[in-house]
């Protein structure tokens, strides 16, 4: 497997393989920020962290994304982004390889059986069954039409929701359509219940058949049924709030 090929497992792989609902051990907003902006100073066991903890990967190469806009559009500092790029290129690629790393050994460990000890008369270990590995979980595509929202800037007030959209409790893979005016680039996606961050990605916004659309990955289906709030992050401090209400699968059949 080539480098490209390994870094982009890694990144797959790690933004969904440890969910962590109840964001234990996460550090501070602060601390992925300086993660991000200045490596070098960053403390080592948010790095370490970072390797078990979903969420705050995600959350990490969102605020990534935003630090290499924010210093690329400010011509007075053009010149120190082109110093710095470099190293803050190497500890995201160093961050990423450790992570790959970490990742193939958990998952050869998964794979290859541990060994266990044959009776004297026996000279072979007998076979596994066949199909004892957990199947892979398969994604369902879920168009969210966020287009009527109003974004939200800073302290804004939110409006008061319209509509309260209803979404199945299983993998989904979400297609989301932004309003009108919203800019293409990375944008951090979070499933809220009040202040607890219960799941988190980042993705790409691109122009689809006329709408600006996200998409990502989501399995759903260890969360309960309940009310929760989708909300949408921009680079630029703008986002949007979407209330939705997860039905379990007696609730999908009505």
């Amino acid at each position: 497997m080539s480098e490209q090929e390994l870094l982009k497992f890694a990144r797959t792989y790690l933004s969904e393989a440890f969910p962590n609902p109840e964001r234990t051990g996460c550090p501070p907003d602060s601390a992925l920020s300086l993660m991000a902006s200045q490596p070098r100073e960053a403390d080592a066991s948010v790095s370490e962290h970072l390797t078990s903890c979903s969420p705050c990967f995600n959350r990490y190469m969102a605020l990534l994304a935003q630090v290499e806009q924010q210093q690329q559009s400010s011509a007075k500092k053009a010149f120190a982004w082109t110093m710095a790029s470099p190293l803050r290129a190497a500890a995201t690629v160093a961050l990423v390889l450790t992570f790959a790393t970490a990742t193939y050994v958990a998952v050869d460990r998964l794979a290859t059986p541990a060994p266990v000890a044959a009776p004297p008369s026996q000279a072979a270990r007998q076979p596994e069954p066949a199909g004892t590995k957990p199947p892979l979980p398969v994604y369902a595509q879920f168009v969210l039409d966020m287009s009527h929202l109003s974004p939200i800037r800073g302290e804004q007030i939110a409006p008061s929701p319209e509509t309260v959209a209803s979404i199945p409790q299983k993998p989904l893979e979400l297609i989301l359509h932004l309003p009108l005016g919203s800019e293409e680039g990375s944008y951090a996606i979070s499933l809220r219940a009040k202040d607890k961050i219960l799941w988190a990605a980042s993705a790409e916004a691109r122009l689809r058949n006329h709408k600006m659309t996200l998409k990502a990955k989501a399995d759903l289906s260890a969360l309960p049924p309940g009310d929760y709030a989708l909300q949408i992050e921009s680079p630029h401090g703008v986002y949007l709030k979407q209330p939705v209400s997860l039905r379990g699968k007696e609730q999908a059949h009505q």
